[in-house]
C-alpha cells in the first residue's frame, strides 16, 4: 500500500510538471501583454511581450485562426514594425515533442488514423508491392513509390491501404499459379492513403504495385515489369496473354482508362488466352492455355499519375512462353512537391506518415490583445525658383510643424545655382522620412537700377501727378500698370511700388506720393502786415500786393526750404509764374519794414 502511495505521488508531480502553464489541458491564456512603445511614428520598431509561464507566444493580427507573424519566448521581447495602427493577439502554446513519424505495412486490411489538433500539413511516402513470383521462383516486378504534403484538417480521417504482394489491393491474378512448370505471379497490390472515405475516388496517393512473373510450360523464365512508372491516371495494367506470339502486349493505364489485356495469336487461341483490361484501381488477369492452363501474370494494381510499364517477354523461345503482367501506375493528386519513381519496392508494400503530432502539446483558450498606434509622418515640400546675382530667395516649406533646413536659414543668397534640403517634424514628433529639395537657379544677368519720379512732392486733394519709372526694360506697377509713366489722383498719401526687369533680373522701387487736404487756403490770402496773395491754390501764376510804398524782398521757397524764385521789388503789386515748377505746396516769404511774413501756396 504505502509503494502504491509513493507511485501515486510521484505520478501527481509528474502530471503538475507536464502540465506547467496549462490549465484543464490548455495553455494559460497570457497576460502582461504590452507593446513598448504603444505609440510609434510609421516605420518605427516596437517591442511586443506577452508572459505565460511554461508556454510560448504566437503573435497574430486576427483574434481567431490565420497564420502567426511570428513567436517568441514567454516574457521575451518581439520587435516590429507595423506601418499602420495595429492590433496584435498573444497566444500561448506548448509544442508536442517528438517527431510524429507513423509507418504502415502490409496487414491485409485496411489502417486509419484521424488528424490530431495542430496539424495541417503530412508529408506521405508510399511503397507498392512487389509481383508475385512465379512456381519456379523468378520473382516479380518492384513496386512504385509516390510522395507528397497533403493538406490535412484536425479531424480528418485517412484510411490506409497498404498492397501485399499476394496481390491484395488491386493486384491481378495470375494463371494456374499451382502449375510448377507453367504458373505465373500475381500483379502485385498498390498501397494508397484516402481522405475521409474508403472509395477508390478518395484516394489522395497511390504507389502501383509491380507486375507479376510469367509462366512458360518449361522453366518460367519471364520476369514481370516494374511498377509506378508511365502517365496513368486511375486505369490499372492490363493483363498479359498466352503466349509469347500475342499480337497486343499489355499495358498500364491511361488518364481515363485501364490498360488493355494482352491477345494471344496462338493458333487454337480461345477467349481464355487473352489476358483482361485493367479497371479503376485493378490489374487485369493473365491470361492462359485452356489446355495446360499456363500463361502471363496480371498486372499491379494502379492508382494516377504514372502508368505501368508494358510486360515483357519470357526468354524462352518455344510457342509455350507467356508474358508478364504490366506494372501499375502511381498517383500523387493535388499533392504539394508530389514525386513518383518506378520500380523501387521488394515485397509487400509500406505507408510511411510525418509530420502527425503527438498528445501533449497544447494552446490558449483565447488571444490577449495589445494594439500599437502608428502616427504618420510628415511628407515635406519646398518652392524653388529664379534670382539674379544679388538678391536673395526665401523658402517657404510645408507639411509640418517644424523645419531643419540645410544652412540653418530659409533666406539665401547664392552666387551660383545651388539646391537646398528641408526635413520636417510633425506635431506629434515624427520626422520625414525624406528631405525635400529647393531648387534656387541663379540668373547671371545685372540686377537693373529702378527709380519713380513723381511729377509733385505733395498733392493736393483731387490733383492728378505723374509717377515716372527708369532703368529698366520693362515695368509692372502695383496698380498692375505695365507703363513707364502713370497717373495718380490718391486721396490720402499713397505708397506705389514698381519691379522693373531687364535681362532677366528684377529689382523694385517704391515712392510714397504724400498728399494734403489744402484746406484752411483762401483764394485771397492776408498775412497779418496786410499782403495780399492770390489766387490760392493757383495754377502757376500769382499775385502779392503789399501797400506800403517800401522796399520789398520777396522769396518763392519748395516744402524743403529751397528757393525756387526770388524777387526785390517796391511795386505794390507783383506777379509771380512759377509754371515751370512741379504742383503741390510752396512758401512765399515777404520781407519788407523789418517785418517778415510767410505765406503757403498751393500750385495744382
Amino acid at each position: 500500500m504505502k509503494r502504491n502511495l509513493q507511485k501515486l505521488k510521484f505520478l501527481s508531480f509528474g502530471l503538475v510538471i507536464g502540465l506547467a502553464g496549462k490549465v484543464n489541458g490548455q495553455c494559460t491564456v497570457p497576460g502582461s501583454v504590452t507593446a513598448t512603445p504603444s505609440v510609434i511614428c510609421s516605420g518605427a520598431t516596437t517591442s511586443l511581450n506577452a508572459i505565460s509561464i511554461g508556454s510560448s507566444i504566437n503573435w497574430y493580427t486576427v483574434a481567431t485562426s490565420g497564420v502567426p507573424t511570428g513567436t517568441s519566448a514567454s516574457g521575451a521581447d518581439f520587435s516590429i514594425s507595423p506601418v499602420n495602427t495595429t492590433t496584435y493577439y498573444a497566444e500561448a502554446f506548448v509544442a508536442a515533442a517528438g517527431s510524429g513519424t507513423n509507418t504502415y505495412n502490409y496487414t491485409g486490411s485496411s489502417q486509419s488514423i484521424t488528424i490530431p489538433t495542430g496539424v495541417t500539413q503530412i508529408t506521405i511516402t508510399a511503397y507498392g508491392a512487389q509481383g508475385g513470383s512465379n512456381p519456379l521462383g523468378v520473382v516479380g516486378g518492384l513496386g512504385g513509390m509516390a510522395t507528397g504534403i497533403l493538406t490535412v484538417t484536425p479531424g480528418d480521417v485517412l484510411n490506409i491501404y497498404v498492397g501485399g504482394t499476394n496481390g491484395y489491393n488491386g493486384g491481378g491474378a495470375a494463371s494456374n499459379p499451382s502449375c510448377i512448370t507453367c504458373g505465373a505471379g500475381n500483379g502485385g497490390g498498390a498501397s494508397d492513403v484516402r481522405l475521409n472515405g474508403i472509395a477508390l475516388a478518395d484516394r489522395k496517393i497511390v504507389a502501383g504495385g509491380g507486375g507479376g512473373a510469367a509462366g512458360n510450360r518449361v522453366n518460367g523464365l519471364g520476369r514481370g515489369a516494374g511498377g509506378g512508372g508511365g502517365a496513368g491516371y486511375y486505369g490499372g495494367g492490363g493483363g498479359a496473354a498466352w503466349p509469347s506470339t500475342s499480337t497486343v502486349l499489355p499495358f498500364g493505364g491511361d488518364q481515363i482508362s485501364g490498360g488493355a489485356g494482352g491477345t494471344s495469336a496462338y493458333a487454337t487461341a480461345a477467349p481464355g488466352n487473352n489476358g483482361t483490361a485493367g479497371s479503376l484501381g485493378f490489374g487485369g488477369n493473365g491470361g492462359m492455355e485452356l489446355v495446360s492452363n499456363q500463361g502471363g501474370s496480371g498486372a499491379g494494381a494502379v492508382g494516377a499519375v504514372g502508368g505501368g510499364t508494358v510486360g515483357s517477354n519470357g526468354t524462352y523461345s518455344g510457342n509455350f512462353t507467356g508474358q508478364s503482367g504490366a506494372g501499375g501506375s502511381s498517383y500523387i493528386a493535388a499533392l504539394i512537391s508530389g514525386s513518383t519513381t518506378s520500380g523501387v519496392q521488394t515485397g509487400d508494400g509500406q505507408i510511411i506518415i510525418n509530420g502527425l503530432i503527438p498528445v501533449g502539446g497544447c494552446t490558449s483558450a483565447s488571444r490577449t490583445a495589445v494594439t500599437v498606434t502608428v502616427l504618420p509622418i510628415p511628407t515635406i515640400t519646398v518652392n524653388s525658383g529664379t534670382i539674379c546675382v544679388g538678391q536673395s530667395f526665401t523658402m517657404v516649406p510645408s507639411g509640418a510643424s517644424t523645419y531643419t533646413i540645410e544652412g540653418g536659414n530659409a533666406v539665401v543668397s547664392p552666387t551660383i545655382s545651388s539646391t537646398y534640403t528641408v526635413i520636417g517634424t510633425s506635431s506629434a514628433g515624427c520626422n520625414s522620412q525624406s528631405a525635400a529639395t529647393s531648387s534656387v537657379t541663379v540668373n547671371a544677368g545685372p540686377i537693373p537700377t529702378v527709380t519713380a519720379v513723381s511729377s509733385t512732392s505733395i498733392l493736393c486733394v483731387g490733383q492728378t501727378a505723374s509717377l515716372t519709372a527708369s532703368g529698366a526694360t520693362t515695368y509692372t506697377w502695383n496698380t498692375t500698370s505695365n507703363n513707364t509713366v502713370i497717373a495718380i489722383s490718391p486721396t490720402v498719401t499713397t505708397t506705389y511700388t514698381v519691379t522693373g526687369e531687364a535681362n532677366s533680373c528684377t529689382n523694385t522701387f517704391t515712392i510714397s506720393q504724400t498728399v494734403s487736404a489744402c484746406t484752411g487756403i483762401d483764394n485771397k490770402v492776408t498775412s497779418s502786415i496786410g499782403v495780399l496773395v492770390y489766387p490760392n491754390p493757383n495754377s502757376g501764376l500769382f499775385s502779392i500786393e503789399l501797400n506800403n510804398g517800401s522796399i520789398k524782398n520777396i522769396e518763392v521757397m519748395d516744402v524743403t526750404g529751397r528757393i525756387v524764385l526770388a524777387k526785390t521789388t517796391s511795386n505794390d503789386k507783383i506777379d509771380f509764374n512759377i509754371n515751370t515748377l512741379s504742383n503741390g505746396i510752396y512758401y512765399v516769404k515777404i520781407q519788407s519794414n523789418n517785418s517778415v511774413e510767410i505765406v503757403k501756396v498751393v500750385k495744382q
